[in-house]
């Protein structure tokens, strides 16, 4: 297991160069890292995806990924802000963004 702080500074580096800001947060909603103060309820909203046959998702403004460790759910990535369109989010490549991520958690 990763620890939180190796998990931070991954994000903040991503975040560096990608220009966008993100937050990981376990399958159950608890926030784990991120780049930027969290608005609402993201617990119940990380909840209602994880739960949801969506691989990805759009939802005020932020992208939702699942991302799998050993073909189980274990992190809901989230990213905000940037360019959030088409096949690219922030640069990051659209369905593989989880996998891409994957070493980094």
């Amino acid at each position: 297991m990763i620890s939180n702080h190796k998990i931070q500074a991954a994000l903040d580096e991503i975040k560096e160069i990608s220009k966008i800001d993100l937050a990981l947060y376990t399958d159950k909603g608890k926030q784990v890292a991120a780049t930027f103060e969290t608005e609402g309820d993201m617990e119940y909203a990380v909840n209602s995806f994880a739960g949801s046959m969506a691989e990805s998702q759009m939802l005020s403004g932020c992208h939702f990924f699942k991302v799998y460790v050993d073909g189980e759910l274990e992190y809901v990535q989230i990213f905000c802000g940037g360019r959030v369109h088409g096949r690219k989010t922030g640069g990051l490549p659209d369905p593989d963004a989880c996998v891409c991520l994957h070493g980094a958690v």
